[in-house]
């Protein structure tokens, strides 16, 4: 509960930065950066959906759904279908952010071809095809009565209308074939990046590639680490199943609950990596604090001096009308 909890609280307070970050600085309003700001949004859609289940019914040892009729149906079906969702756009956003540094680096003279416009028909394209994907789970979805723990929980039916996403499809269209498409183009960056080096390592520095676009190569490759490292269990967990192959009584239990709590990991870490890798998200974090603490300090002082906080609100106005009526 510990644990999730602080993955919650990591969650909500670095991708909320992150987005205000971007929105406030016009230096980072670059391609890459609005991908990850479509990842830190719907990271924050899968904290306050699956994440926060998962925290309750883990606080109250139960599966049971707190809801009941039509709005419980409604609530499971959304849950799980917006977590579904936000999954779906984060894999969707990762690729397109393997795209931008491809384009950068192997296609450099067709950089300009990622306009406004490109960028916003790409990020859309991300939620249309993650919401036509996970459609099924707005059908499979159901209240569902035990009558063992004489409990109602909220799970996936059987249903053969909308049963053609589950199990292998879905595994490999939302996790294998992504993974193995982000590995291929860093791999083709990388080997790129390492002939460009040696092309150029008796050139002067004006020839060489800009040191932002590096860092911003560096950045993108660790988020694809952390996304790789911390889906990775869940991956071959799912895997797991859907060939069934069964693990020992001993480890299911503990494995299970480090995959899943390294999944959830995973939307909370990429805030830490960009104010970790970029200096102007550092910059733009600095400035958001420190006018938060200018902000704070100027209510506690008007609050202790509530006489000064008067004095400085008096306008040439106001004086004149003093100094005339003597009041």
């Amino acid at each position: 509960m510990l644990a999730l909890s602080v993955v919650i609280l990591m969650n909500l307070v670095g991708n909320t930065l992150i987005i205000i970050t971007v929105y406030k600085h016009k230096e980072l309003r670059r391609t890459v950066n609005y991908f990850i700001v479509n990842v830190a949004f719907s990271d924050l859609i899968y904290a306050l959906c699956d994440i926060s289940v998962e925290a309750t019914n883990m606080a109250k040892s139960s599966i049971q759904w707190l809801i009941t009729g039509t709005a419980g149906l409604v609530f499971c079906k959304l849950t799980y279908y917006m977590g579904h969702i936000s999954v779906s756009v984060s894999v969707g956003s990762c690729i397109w952010i393997a795209l931008d540094r491809f384009v950068a680096v192997v296609l450099p003279m067709k950089a300009h071809l990622l306009s406004t416009r490109f960028r916003t028909y790409a990020i859309v394209s991300t939620w249309l095809a993650a919401m036509s994907v996970n459609l099924p789970d707005m059908f499979a979805y159901e209240l569902a009565y035990d009558k063992h723990t004489k409990e109602t929980s909220c799970k996936s039916v059987s249903n053969g209308t909308w049963s053609f996403m589950d199990g292998k499809t879905h595994l490999y269209l939302i996790h294998v074939f992504p993974m193995a498409v982000l590995a291929l183009l860093y791999c083709i960056i990388a080997v790129m990046l390492r002939k460009k080096d040696k092309t150029l390592s008796g050139a002067n520095s004006k020839t060489k590639m800009n040191p932002r676009k590096r860092r911003a190569f560096r950045m993108s490759l660790c988020i694809l680490a952390a996304f790789y490292i911390c889906t990775l269990p869940v991956t071959v967990q799912n895997t797991f199943q859907q060939y069934n192959i069964k693990l020992p009584c001993k480890a299911e239990k503990p494995l299970s609950f480090i995959g899943d709590l390294m999944f959830f990991l995973s939307t909370s870490i990429n805030p830490v990596i960009c104010f970790a890798f970029i200096g102007s998200y550092r910059n733009g974090l600095r400035e958001i604090v420190n006018s938060w603490l200018d902000f704070c300090g100027c209510q506690r002082s008007r609050e202790k001096n509530p006489e000064t906080a008067r004095i400085k609100r008096i306008t040439p106005q106001n004086v004149r009308f003093t100094m005339e009526t003597g009041v």
